[in-house]
Order: structure tokens, then C-alpha cells, then sequence
């Protein structure tokens, strides 16, 4: 059994990421009204942030960092088959939105896991609800994912 390794992002996978979580100094309720700040960077307890927070971009970035960690890890651990740099990346952008979980136990994975590299881009498509409503911004998103995997 291959294992992908986690590995660092490339430039071009990075700045999808910030491209697509955007920058935020403040608190703001996400899309899926969860409290989140930073580059996309959902608050939880132990992170001490209220409503109302706000940081510098150099806090955002070792933010982001650690997120971005969690992310790759998760595709690393998840993936059995080799991936291009930019591969890993599209992957990594879309665990670090829907959450290890949930890239668990997809459908994308699986198949992916099964060698069906053709079906990584249709599934992707899938994942562009947020709250139980479709949402353009994922849809986007999703695009540029594809787009990404695909080079």
C-alpha cells in the first residue's frame, strides 16, 4: 500500500488557499455561521479568541500554518496513490475547507484510492454547500481546485 506523504505546499497551492479563505484581521461569521478569523481559521475554545478578536497578519499566517499542517497531514494519511505536487495541493485546499472528517469518508477518496484520478474534479463539484445551501463562493472555489489538480 502507497502512502502519500505529507509534504509541504507548493506556492501555487498556498495561494489558493489564501486566495480563496481571503484575509480577515477580525472575528466573522463564516458562510456556515461558524466564528472563524484570520485565513479562514475556525475559532475553538482553547484558541481564546472572542467576538469582536481581531490579529495581526503575522498571527494570521502561524495560523494558517498550523491549519494548513492539520490539512496536509490528513491527505497524507488518507491518499494511497502518488500525487503531483499540485495534486497534493488541490486536495489539501479542499480537506483544509471541509475538514478531515468529512474528506474521510468521501466518495472523492475513495475512488481517487482506487485509482480513478477522472472522477476527482466531478467529485469535487459535490462539495458546495455550506449551512445546507448551495454557495457560490464554493462553487468557485471548487473550480479553481479542479483547475489546480488538473495542471
Amino acid at each position: 500500500m502507497t502512502v502519500v506523504a505529507a509534504r509541504d505546499l507548493n506556492a501555487k497551492s498556498l495561494n489558493l488557499i489564501k486566495e480563496v479563505e481571503g484575509w480577515r484581521a477580525c472575528t466573522y461569521k463564516d458562510v456556515a455561521n461558524k466564528l472563524t478569523i484570520g485565513y479562514g481559521h475556525l475559532i475553538v475554545s482553547r484558541d481564546g479568541f472572542k467576538a469582536g478578536s481581531c490579529i495581526s497578519k503575522e498571527q494570521g499566517e502561524q495560523l494558517l500554518k498550523s491549519d494548513i499542517k492539520t490539512a496536509t497531514n490528513c491527505i497524507g494519511r488518507l491518499v494511497k496513490k502518488p500525487l503531483t505536487d499540485n495534486q497534493f495541493g488541490a486536495l489539501t485546499s479542499w480537506a483544509y475547507n471541509v475538514g478531515c472528517g468529512n474528506a474521510a469518508s468521501s466518495t472523492l477518496v475513495r475512488k481517487l484510492n482506487e485509482g480513478n484520478k477522472n472522477v476527482v474534479c466531478s467529485q469535487l463539484k459535490t462539495w458546495r454547500k455550506a449551512g445546507g445551501k448551495v454557495n457560490q463562493g464554493l462553487i468557485n472555489r471548487r473550480y479553481k481546485e479542479c483547475k489546480l489538480f488538473s495542471s
